[in-house]
């Protein structure tokens, strides 16, 4: 879409290009996160796929154990990083709380149900826990593709 401007003096022109800038700078600022949001759609699709095509088998002990490895990773990167949150609201207190029953919750369950049933339970978990603030600032510490190793499933 081009814009066409008539200017009558050179601050009329100072103005229409200054209003230009800011447009540009705007939309500059906005691509970049509308992008990260296609993507982690896109990623999510496929991710949700793969669960649906997850067999209704069990993990084998290797698989089981291999998950639960992954799954104390993400617990310490989560609870660093919520440490780092030098606030001592009750918010951060609650995440932590939380983090920590899920997480129990999820290593115990690796050996008692299918691995798509424990890919939709953790990736209901992990969504209640990015809900919050907290969790969502987490991803950006570099988290997200240990996330999206444990939701594709076993390695």
């Amino acid at each position: 879409m081009a814009d066409h401007f008539e200017v009558n003096s050179w601050n009329s022109a100072l103005d229409v290009v200054s209003d230009w800038v800011d447009r540009v700078y705007f939309e500059t600022i906005r691509h970049p996160i509308a992008r990260m949001i296609v993507e982690l759609d896109e990623e999510m699709e496929g991710i949700l796929k793969h669960i649906n095509q997850l067999p209704n088998e069990y993990f084998t002990k290797e698989e089981g154990e291999n998950l639960i490895d992954r799954l104390n990773e993400l617990e310490s990167r989560f609870k660093a990083y919520f440490e780092q949150l030098e606030e001592e609201n009750a918010d951060v207190k609650t995440q932590v709380r939380e983090l920590t029953k899920d997480m129990e919750f999820l290593r115990a369950s690796v050996f008692s149900v299918t691995q798509k049933k424990w890919s939709r339970i953790f990736a209901n978990r992990l969504g209640r826990l990015l809900n919050s603030p907290a969790g969502q600032a987490v991803l950006s510490s570099g988290v997200s593709t240990l996330i999206k190793g444990l939701l594709e499933g076993p390695k």
